[in-house]
C-alpha cells in the first residue's frame, strides 16, 4: 500500500525523483512527433491506475494540452521530463506546484489541473459506475484516501471545487426527488 502521509513532507523534486524510484522511467515521449498532434499510446499505463505528469509544469502549466505544449521546446515532452503516478500522487505534484507558485504573479495560471477534476469528481461524488480502468483505478484509489484527497484541495484553497462537486451531486438528488414527487400527485 502507498503511504501518501510520507509523501506529504516531500518537496516537489523528492516527490518526482521518488515516483521514479517507485514506477520506473517513462519509456518515451508523450507526443509521438513534434507536430504534438498525437498522445503516444506505448507510454500509457491507466490499466495499473496511473497516468503521467510533466515534470516541467514545475515551469509551464499544461503541457499535456496540445495548444500549450506546441508553444514551448519538444524537449519538454521527453521521457526525462515525465513521471508515473497514480491520482493523488499526481495531486500531490500539482499541489507542490501550486505551492511553488502562490505568491507570483501568474499564479492562477497554475490552478488548471484542479479546475479539470471536476468532472470526474462530480462523477465520483454522484457514484457514477465508471468504465474505464483508469477511471475506476482512480476511483478506487480516492475511496481508500478520501479524505487526505479532499485535505490536498484544502492545502491550496481549492476546497470550493470538492464542495461544488458534492453540491452538484445532491443538487441533482434533490432535482430527481422533486420531479419523481410531482410526477406521483
Amino acid at each position: 500500500m502507498t503511504n501518501y502521509k510520507t509523501m506529504l513532507d516531500f518537496n516537489y523534486t523528492q516527490l518526482v525523483d521518488y515516483l521514479n524510484k517507485k514506477y520506473g522511467k517513462v519509456p518515451g515521449s508523450y507526443f509521438c512527433r513534434e507536430n504534438f498532434k498525437s498522445i503516444n499510446q506505448k507510454i500509457k499505463r491507466g490499466k495499473d491506475g496511473l497516468s503521467i505528469h510533466h515534470v516541467k509544469e514545475i515551469e509551464i502549466p499544461l503541457l499535456s494540452q496540445k495548444h500549450n505544449a506546441e508553444k514551448y521546446s519538444f524537449s519538454y515532452q521527453k521521457s526525462e521530463n515525465l513521471v508515473y503516478c497514480d491520482y493523488i500522487e499526481h495531486t500531490l505534484l500539482h499541489v507542490l506546484i501550486y505551492e511553488n507558485h502562490k505568491n507570483k504573479a501568474k499564479s492562477d495560471d497554475f490552478d488548471g489541473f484542479f479546475i479539470m477534476q471536476s468532472l470526474f469528481l462530480s462523477d465520483y461524488y454522484r457514484g457514477y459506475d465508471f468504465k474505464r480502468i483508469n477511471y475506476i483505478q482512480q476511483a478506487n484509489t480516492l475511496n481508500d484516501n478520501i479524505e487526505l484527497f479532499e485535505s490536498l484541495f484544502e492545502r491550496v484553497n481549492h476546497k470550493d471545487i470538492i464542495d461544488n462537486c458534492k453540491i452538484d451531486y445532491a443538487a441533482r438528488v434533490r432535482q430527481i426527488l422533486a420531479k419523481n414527487n410531482a410526477n406521483r400527485q
